[in-house]
């Protein structure tokens, strides 16, 4: 979410607020708000109704047009082994598979094999995990 910080923080003399969460939280309760649900949100928040939806477009134009390290790089720049995998796991993030696929860039941007990696470090933690445990004394 840092990313949206920038645009969901409105200067109010000299202190700054931060409405991501209230956003966020909006947003997974209301999937399909109403013109009017927007307006109460806005004005429960004390924010110009007009602002409050520059904001949610900006949200918007920003997801849908890659915000991240790809900004909108094609998929095929990335191995696709690894981005089925990213998909895959970012899934458990999201109910949206494009969501997924746009975090899974980010991750491949940082990391071309961030997949693998993961899946090894994992697998270690779980091995560790095995040793730490404690022995059942009865088998």
């Amino acid at each position: 979410m840092l990313h949206f910080k920038k645009i969901l923080t409105i200067k109010e003399s000299s202190d700054q607020k931060d409405y991501t969460k209230y956003l966020v939280n909006f947003f997974r309760s209301h999937p399909s708000p109403s013109q009017q649900e927007i307006q109460d949100l806005a004005n429960k928040l004390g924010i110009e109704v007009d602002k409050f939806e520059i904001m949610i477009y900006s949200l918007l134009g920003m997801v849908i047009g890659g915000i991240g390290k790809h900004q909108g790089a094609n998929s095929d720049s990335y191995d696709a082994n690894q981005l089925a995998k990213g998909i895959d796991i970012e899934m458990e993030h999201t109910d949206f598979d494009w969501i997924a696929k746009e975090i899974a860039k980010d991750h491949l941007e940082e990391d071309p094999m961030y997949y693998d990696h993961l899946e090894e470090m994992e697998n270690k933690h779980a091995d560790n995990s095995d040793i730490d445990a404690p022995k059942d004394e009865n088998k």
